[in-house]
């Protein structure tokens, strides 16, 4: 079996965090990474048990990421959030009633 090695530089002890939203309050949508903060997963807190997962694992906060900027995955969001908002419109229009003439 072949072995994958870990970059020089990768810190397995290191955590980030990121916000991604708060759509929904009081919940934090937030992205979490260990040791690379490029590789991370989706998680959604309210906000006091957000705070109390930072905390817990001592996380550092990540500033924003900016569409503007060409980063990929602020892109993506902002298409998912222009999708929903076109979902939602799509259906208002389904079960709003028929104009009656």
């Amino acid at each position: 079996m072949e072995w994958m090695m870990c970059p020089a530089d990768f810190d397995p002890t290191a955590r980030f965090v990121r916000v991604t939203g708060q759509q929904h309050p009081p919940f934090v949508e937030f992205a979490f990474a260990i040791g690379d903060p490029t590789l991370s997963v989706e998680l959604v807190l309210p906000e006091a048990a957000f705070q109390a997962f930072c905390q817990a694992n001592q996380a550092t906060l990540l500033a924003p990421l900016d569409a503007e900027a060409g980063d990929w995955a602020a892109r993506l969001r902002a298409s998912q959030a222009d999708e929903e908002g076109h979902e939602q419109q799509a259906h208002h229009c389904l079960t709003r009633p028929w104009p009656s003439e």
